[in-house]
């Protein structure tokens, strides 16, 4: 059986203080080289687990039993080019891996001035990629069955050969960098796709051969992850240059919302994401490893109990975090023990008010908004036309703290552009839907 793994991966550069850890979250015994970027996992035909680790100047390490032992696995010539000198050399902030073909595994690494390297048996033996996407800075890769897909400053790769050899797709993308390259569909075989690249956010319904235009404003989004909710609801999330701040859309990219800035954690930096069921989690610079049951509503945080993090993997039962130490920069601890704490012990959340966009957008007649508020309160929710003249009051009554949810039916509404209001006390946020019949 096949074996396909798809990662999320980020570019992170700075680096940070390290936090104190406590026996919540288990040192590994390496990689020794100050701070781990990337981290990637396989598993064989016999069901063994690899996991891999991109370093700050230190090149790529592996470990086959839980961060036990690593071994240093970095005998690529990582200076592609004459210019290609110095300490940046050896910075791997992104890796992937995918069946090789022979029951073992195929693994890529990155460096940091985005040259791409091969090793066809997650070894020592590394290959520079050379041709056409050599000379490309390469940025996000997933993997699809038999088919490797690669983002670079100037579209979209795609390999069939396990990497060895790549072929530029000329499409809608071609022309942009791309941030970030995520497949939707659930399960192994991808066939929809969504990208943001300098030119906004891109969806493709044919593994990526073809591409819309969904928002042509979000044109800094990195680090896509999606979450499948119990209904069947797909949340996307994404971090904003320079600030990296979480944000999120319910409509496959159309229409985004920043989540609040988690409150009284308003100066810290995200730096990564992830997702596993229904959990979501972010690494930051100062502020630890932090999680979400409900869909980024609201947070829990563990402050100094856990390491600040550059790059975040599940694993099996565990949660791995990759940051910066002088020990071992890689961290693990089991993710029944992070919801367990939540749930019997003191936990700190960050609670605070919420509007979800409306979903489904466009619908036709009935559309569900959700909310969430902080403390019980008078709640206001209208709708209103584009020239801001009111269309209807959804409901306008004092409701309980919590997640809440309603549906508006547009039966006798004409189609067009309208936006509904949520008001709570000196808490106003406005979305805009699409009644499209």
């Amino acid at each position: 059986m096949k074996s396909i793994q798809r990662y999320f991966l980020s570019y992170i550069f700075t680096v940070s203080a390290a936090n104190v850890m406590n026996a919540q979250w288990i040192p590994t015994n390496g990689p020794r080289e100050g701070l781990t970027l990337s981290l990637a996992a396989s598993v064989s035909n016999t069901g063994d687990t690899a996991i891999y680790a991109g370093t700050w100047n230190g090149g790529v390490f592996r470990t086959t039993n839980k961060g036990d032992n690593w071994t240093e696995i970095d005998g690529g010539n990582w200076w592609y080019i004459p210019q290609d000198t110095g300490f940046t050399a050896k910075d791997i902030p992104l890796l992937a891996t995918s069946p090789n073909g022979t029951g073992g595994t195929c693994l890529l690494a990155v460096n940091s001035s985005g040259h791409l390297f091969h090793s066809a048996n997650g070894d020592t033996n590394w290959t520079t990629i050379s041709g056409n996407i050599g000379m490309r800075s390469v940025g996000p890769i997933i993997v699809n069955d038999t088919i490797i897909t690669a983002g670079t400053d100037s579209g979209i790769f795609v390999s069939s050969d396990h990497g060895a050899t790549w072929t530029k797709i000329l499409n809608e993308l071609s022309t942009y960098k791309v941030f970030s390259l995520i497949g939707t569909d659930s399960g192994t075989n991808y066939r929809n796709f969504i990208s943001s690249t300098t030119g906004g956010i891109f969806v493709s319904s044919n593994s990526g051969t073809n591409w819309r235009a969904v928002n042509t404003d979000i044109l800094d989004c990195y680090g896509l992850t999606i979450m499948h909710e119990a209904t069947g609801r797909m949340n996307l999330y994404g971090l904003r240059s320079g600030i990296y701040d979480i944000f999120c859309s319910t409509d496959t990219g159309a229409t985004w919302t920043t989540l609040n800035r988690l409150d009284p954690y308003t100066n810290i930096t995200v730096t990564c994401l992830a997702v596993h069921d229904t959990i979501i989690y972010f690494g930051t610079d100062t502020q630890g490893v932090n999680f979400s049951l409900n869909g980024g509503t609201t947070w829990t945080n563990e402050n100094s109990s856990s390491p600040s993090a550059r790059t975040l993997l599940v694993v099996g039962p565990n949660l791995f975090a990759g940051g910066y130490s002088v020990v071992g920069s890689v961290y693990r601890r089991p993710l029944s023990e992070m919801l367990t704490r939540v749930e019997n012990k003191s936990k700190q959340t960050l609670s605070t008010f919420f509007l979800n966009q409306n979903y489904p957008n466009p619908f036709n007649p009935s559309t569900t908004i959700s909310f969430t508020i902080p403390s019980r309160s008078l709640v206001t929710l209208k709708v209103f036309d584009l020239l801001g003249k009111e269309v209807t009051t959804i409901f306008s009554k004092e409701i309980s703290a919590g997640n809440h949810s309603t549906q508006w039916n547009a039966s006798n509404i004409a189609s067009g552009v309208y936006f509904y209001r949520l008001q709570s006390g000196s808490f106003v946020d406005i979305k805009k839907l699409l009644l499209l019949r």
